[in-house]
């Protein structure tokens, strides 16, 4: 069975983030997001899930930062959705790149003292 390639264009983080979706006023959610990019996030929630291309406001608590965004339904299946950001100000842009350039280093760092002592790419054992 031959695997789906990753389309994503940034790079995503494992996060637990609360979340507000609003579409039209007619429909707002609640949900956690579990990983999220520049580009986009999945949102974990059960009950009514909006549509495949429904477009909508999204708000976003990480801490005590808010990030405001436009997102737009690009997938979904009985646990969650996943929603591309299509706007959002420079004042959110930048939080949210400090946001996961911070995570990314402490990942980083974090790597970097749990390296395995066999490294299955070597020739030959220390």
């Amino acid at each position: 069975m031959q695997q789906k390639k990753d389309q994503r264009k940034h790079a995503r983080q494992l996060s637990k983030i609360d979340v507000e979706l609003s579409f039209d006023d007619s429909l707002s959610l609640r949900a956690i997001g579990t990983n999220i990019s520049l580009g986009g996030a999945w949102l974990h929630f059960s009950g009514v899930q909006p549509a495949i291309g429904d477009e909508g406001k999204l708000h976003a608590t990480i801490g005590d930062l808010h990030l405001y965004m436009m997102a737009r339904v690009v997938r979904k299946n009985r646990t969650g959705i996943g929603v591309s950001f299509i706007d959002m100000g420079i004042e959110t842009y930048q939080n949210l790149h400090a946001m996961l350039q911070r995570n990314a280093e402490q990942t980083n760092q974090i790597n970097q003292h749990n390296k395995p002592i066999y490294d299955p790419g070597r020739t030959a054992l220390l």
